[in-house]
């Protein structure tokens, strides 16, 4: 996830004006008080795509399937109205894709509510801190199994003929959340942490006495000493 951050004073003439979420890409170019600054959010998030390899640069056979991708622009706001933040990401139009082709498991746990609400007893009972952790572009984290090619961005240059090969996983494929909740579940466990039967969500380390909840791209964490958990929070 990428934010663009701005002194909001330098920009008085503007301090009252609403931003509201834009829908398309040409919406955000075109817009000739706020163009610059969606750019560099754009900018920012292509920069973070690019170290993190997100992608290759591949031949483009004429039967492969190629989804099409898009930008999503979300402007932030205080509880005054003022703004605070713009944020862009690349999505995926997840309706190009095809079963069994691009992508087969869809389904994430999400969290049982009971389970939840045994979770924070635990947490009073014993007395345990409690941590909430929010993985920023948590999807990208993941390896991508299947091969799945999108048509090159105009931002990006592409060589003719060839399309670009997504090696992590991008937001709104439709394996995304199983992709990143396996990801998750194999690197906790690889740090000692035992998957919970009755929910999968759930996972504990004994030893170090830690319990955490993971929810999509967010983990919230019960633990009893702060080292342990400034430990995990390295590791992981």
């Amino acid at each position: 996830m990428s934010w663009t951050l701005f002194n909001i004073d330098e920009f008085d003439s503007f301090k009252t004006i609403r931003i509201f979420t834009l829908n398309i890409y040409k919406d955000a170019m075109q817009n000739s008080i706020w163009e610059k600054l969606w750019k560099e959010a754009i900018n920012a998030e292509l920069v973070m795509l690019v170290i993190n390899e997100i992608w290759q640069e591949e031949v483009s056979f004429k039967k492969i399937n190629i989804v099409i991708s898009k930008w999503v622009f979300k402007s932030k706001m205080h509880v005054n109205d003022f703004l605070d933040k713009l944020k862009t990401r690349l999505i995926v139009r997840d309706f190009f894709q095809i079963y069994e082709v691009d992508y087969e498991n869809t389904f994430t746990s999400i969290i049982k509510f009971e389970i939840l609400q045994i979770f924070l007893i635990i947490a009073t009972m014993k007395n345990l801190k409690l941590h909430q952790v929010n993985v920023n572009n948590a999807f990208t984290e993941s390896f991508l199994k299947e091969i799945i090619y999108i048509f090159s961005l105009s931002e990006v240059k592409v060589r003719f003929n060839y399309a670009l090969r997504i090696l992590w996983s991008l937001y709104d494929l439709k394996q995304a959340a199983w992709d990143w909740h396996d990801h998750c579940v194999t690197m906790l466990s690889e740090l000692d942490f035992t998957q919970c039967t009755v929910d999968s969500c759930l996972l504990i380390h004994e030893s170090k006495e830690i319990m955490l909840l993971l929810y999509i791209d967010n983990i919230v964490i019960i633990f009893k000493s702060l080292n342990n958990i400034k430990l995990f929070k390295h590791e992981f």
